[in-house]
């Protein structure tokens, strides 16, 4: 199969699945690929952002499918509480507070036509990637399809990142993976009394193959990987990439960025 992409583009600021969907029109061929959806074919939002996305995913797949899908989304959240206290109208979909690495309860396997994850891998650790995608390719119907979004490491400054070593050797430092934030990290290193010193700084985690970006807001984690690493992860879960579209520009703090919008179609392990 030959692997398609687009031409590289630029944006800045926090992209939406909206200009996502965007991104994901200019790879040859998705539409063929996309049309062969079932007829109101079953959507997963894995984590949701933006109030209009579930608009822009209806509309995307009208475009592909000439059908109008179920939009159902998952995320840790209580958006409808959040919605109802901000008197904003809930989008049409079926909204599931949940863990979307454990959705035994929601999905049996092989039930859903297509997954959309859009920068969700850039909030979670890499210590969550596997049994995210694990569950991803066990909802998938065979021959279902993906639509992932992150931003890897090519524009970071990794070579004045600091290691989880250095930290260790220096601070008396113990990185934890599965930690979110520098709240959750000053609960692993009690000693510490603020960690607030690595706001703004990149620091390598050689082993998971990550690089964290810690965020001014609320010292708030990002990761990055390469982006042969996340093809890798996605085949190594029978996730093969059809096509991709590459983009650079600069995030919400400010960091150069290169954005990848994939399409991936659930094959068989063997």
């Amino acid at each position: 199969m030959v692997l398609s992409y687009a031409v590289e583009g630029k944006s800045s600021g926090t992209p939406t699945l909206a200009h996502s969907l965007n991104r994901i029109r200019t790879i040859p061929e998705v539409n063929r690929h996309l049309a062969a959806l079932a007829k109101e074919p079953l959507c997963l939002i894995q984590g949701y952002s933006t109030p209009g996305n579930a608009d822009a995913l209806m509309q995307f797949i009208g475009e592909m499918n000439h059908s109008v899908p179920r939009i159902e989304t998952v995320d840790l959240y209580d958006l409808p509480h959040l919605y109802a206290v901000l008197d904003l109208k809930m989008p049409c979909m079926t909204y599931h507070i949940a863990d979307a690495a454990h959705l035994e309860h929601l999905y049996p396997d092989g039930s859903v036509d297509l997954v959309v994850q859009d920068f969700l891998l850039n909030c979670i650790p890499a210590s969550r990637h596997d049994p995210l995608l694990q569950e991803v390719r066990r909802i998938l119907k065979p021959g279902g399809f993906g639509i992932v979004s992150f931003t890897s490491n090519e524009a970071l400054e990794l070579s004045s990142a600091l290691t989880t070593a250095q930290l260790q050797a220096e601070h008396n430092f113990t990185w934890d993976p599965k930690a979110y934030d520098l709240a959750e990290m000053e609960k692993a290193n009690p000693s510490e009394r603020s960690l607030s010193y690595l706001t703004g700084k990149v620091i390598h985690h050689p082993a998971n193959s990550e690089f964290i970006y810690v965020a001014a807001a609320g010292g708030r984690f990002e990761f990055f990987r390469s982006r042969d690493e996340m093809v890798a992860l996605f085949e190594k879960h029978g996730l093969h990439l059809l096509g991709f579209d590459r983009s650079t520009g600069t995030d919400d703090h400010g960091l150069s960025c290169v954005r990848y919008r994939c399409l991936f179609a659930r094959q068989s392990l063997t």
